[in-house]
């Protein structure tokens, strides 16, 4: 009669297969509970004599110019400059390239790559996030 596992699982005293051991015990368990973190609300906090300023994210779709380049003034200003995602839509291969980033916009010049790089014209997808 053969032996189930592996050589190492088989091998008394080796830290190894004992790793492997409480993995598969894990693995094989029928009461597998999963929890959802609790929401974490969105606070907004308004400066005196300035426009709001947001705690949460953004997002926005724009287009390019026929130099390559979009500008996304953000709805509301932040703290500090966000975290910005670019995500260029096309048919060829498309780079965004975040230029500027400052409290109340983004730049961003977008390329595309048909053997030379040259500014494209594309519609950016654009999510901005607190740091």
């Amino acid at each position: 009669m053969g032996m189930r596992g592996t050589p190492a699982r088989r091998i008394a005293g080796n830290p190894l297969g004992g790793l492997l051991r409480d993995l598969d015990r894990r693995t094989r368990s029928t009461t597998r509970r999963r929890s959802r973190p609790a929401p974490v609300p969105a606070t907004a906090a308004v400066p005196v004599g300035g426009p709001p300023v947001c705690a949460a994210s953004a997002a926005a779709v724009v287009e390019t110019d026929a130099e390559g380049h979009a500008r996304w003034a953000f709805p509301w200003r932040w703290e500090e400059p966000p975290v910005v995602t670019a995500t260029p839509v096309g048919t060829a291969p498309l780079l965004a390239v975040l230029e500027e980033i400052t409290a109340t916009e983004v730049v961003v010049r977008v390329w595309a790559f048909s053997g030379t790089p040259t500014p494209a014209q594309a519609q950016l997808h654009l999510t901005a996030e607190r740091v």
